[in-house]
C-alpha cells in the first residue's frame, strides 16, 4: 500500500516506493488483513491530516 508521507523516510516496515509510484512515498507490504495494525492505522491518519 503506497502512503503519501511526505518527509518521512523509510524505516522498519515502511519502504521506499521506488517506481511504485511517484505520488506515494514511503509504502507498506500488507499480505493479508491481520497486518493493518495500530501502526499502520497511525501512518494513515498522519497522512490524512497532512492532506487536509
Amino acid at each position: 500500500m503506497g502512503i503519501q508521507l511526505r518527509g518521512v523516510d523509510p524505516y522498519g516496515r515502511l519502504e521506499a516506493s521506488g517506481s511504485f509510484n511517484s505520488r506515494v512515498s514511503p509504502r507498506v507490504r500488507i499480505g493479508e488483513l491481520g497486518e493493518v495494525d495500530v501502526e499502520i492505522v497511525g501512518w494513515l491518519r498522519e497522512a490524512y491530516d497532512a492532506a487536509g
